[in-house]
């Protein structure tokens, strides 16, 4: 505004009869906020604050740990050889089996093999738990003392001895020389070599001392499965075993009734057909020779050698990339060629080149300004407003906490059952041989 028009609307300002204002209550829309509603807003502040004034100087260097590490390559081989061989399982044909005779080689313990092995595992551990301090001191008596050598001796010469005068003149020459065979071959040196070492080697696992071991981290590279994957794999083979050993002799025959029957080639075409058929003679004259030949375009256009080539590359590529060592990576420091500008030098490009003529409004009478009442635009929300929201994040807050495994399991029956792709494909070729 220029100076000529400011100085009229002082004037017009000063010539104002307030007699022709009309008097006015004024409503507070918006009212003021609570204590409760105060803090948690200084709160908020506070949060905010504290995030744009943090220091990165504070923060600590930390090494990220995959807990759900991808597969690599030799895993995923794995697991498609598992699917292939289930999948041959699956459509493996039993005409093709032979029947064969089921031998136990080691037949499981009966009930009296188990108990009588229980009695004795209940003796032993009643020998080795044994107290030794409360047997008593006794004193034994031999009633049937064990013969000395010398009595052995005597008891063992018959009492007529045999002739042996044809021993003494038994020539020797006529024996035969005979190798001796050692059916008990006592063990060489390296056998017995060995059988030390091994001996020395249970004795220092047995006087080894636990203290000197050190605490080491478990990696579970292939960790074996849960139980309810464990129960989900039982069930599976369970099904597939009565599937597969099913037998189908004992089904019975049963004649299906078709409650929505599939209609017919002709009842579909007299179902296209309109009650009011319309005039077709000029179609009957109508002279083909005038139509112009058209290029058909396809909208679903089939992708080419080098769009298959690209998509083969691409897969490659996040193959690649998924496969990566992170490893091999060296550390790099960025360094900003465009830093964003401080608030200081955006006000300071905010302000204009020539900075308008304030002359005029320092020699301003105050006096002759009026008494206006302000009304605020950005309204305050109300107490409903402020309820509402407490109640749509008490809401949010017990969806985000709640429990899925209070829910009970639901069969969804449907009542309007969607045709199948089998259903839609014979119904076209219905129609096409119509």
């Amino acid at each position: 505004m220029s100076g000529d028009q400011i100085k009229t609307v002082i004037a017009s300002a000063a010539q104002f009869d307030k007699k022709k204002l009309k008097h006015t209550e004024t409503c507070e829309k918006n009212p003021l906020p609570t204590s409760e509603d105060v803090k948690t807003e200084k709160t908020h502040q506070s949060l905010f604050e504290g995030v744009e004034k943090f220091s990165h100087d504070k923060l600590c260097h930390a090494e990220t740990q995959e807990k759900n590490v991808l597969p690599d390559p030799d895993t995923i081989c794995q697991e498609k050889e598992h699917t292939q061989f289930l999948q041959s399982v699956e459509r493996h044909q039993r005409s093709s089996l032979k029947q064969s005779k089921m031998c136990e080689k080691n037949p499981l313990p009966d009930k009296e093999s188990l108990e009588m092995e229980k009695s004795e595992e209940e003796k032993r551990a009643s020998i080795q738990g044994f107290d030794i301090s409360k047997m008593k001191h006794v004193e034994t008596e031999e009633k049937n003392p064990v013969p000395t050598a010398q009595v052995l001796m005597e008891e063992r010469i018959p009492d007529t001895l045999p002739d042996r005068s044809e021993v003494k003149a038994f020539d020797t020459h006529n024996l035969k020389k005979v190798e001796t065979q050692e059916k008990t071959v006592l063990p060489d040196k390296d056998a017995i070599c060995q059988e030390k070492e091994h001996t020395q080697f249970l004795q220092s696992v047995e006087r080894h001392q636990r203290s000197s071991l050190k605490q080491s981290k478990m990696c579970e590279k292939n960790p074996l499965p849960d139980k309810e994957s464990l129960e989900m794999e039982k069930s599976e083979e369970e099904k597939r075993a009565s599937i597969q050993g099913f037998d189908i002799s004992k089904m019975k025959h049963v004649e299906t009734e078709e409650k929505n029957p599939v209609p017919t080639a002709q009842v579909l075409m007299e179902e296209r057909i309109p009650d009011t058929l319309p005039d077709r003679s000029e179609v009957k004259a109508f002279d083909p020779h005038n139509l112009k030949k058209v290029e058909t375009q396809e909208k679903t256009v089939l992708p080419d050698k080098d769009a298959i080539a690209q998509e083969k590359h691409e897969v490659e590529q996040r193959s690649a990339v998924e496969s990566f060592d992170k490893t091999k990576l060296k550390h790099a420091e960025t360094q900003e060629k465009n830093p964003l500008p401080t608030p200081q030098v955006l006000m300071e490009e905010l302000r204009p080149e020539q900075l308008p003529d304030r002359s005029e409004v320092a020699h301003f009478d105050c006096q002759h300004l009026k008494k206006v009442q302000t009304q605020e635009k950005t309204v305050l929300p109300d107490k409903d407003a402020i309820a509402a929201e407490k109640h749509e994040v008490q809401q949010r807050a017990e969806l985000e906490d709640f429990d899925k495994n209070k829910l009970k399991h639901c069969e969804t029956q449907e009542k309007n059952i969607l045709p199948t792709a089998q259903a839609i494909a014979q119904e076209r070729r219905l129609s096409a041989t119509s």
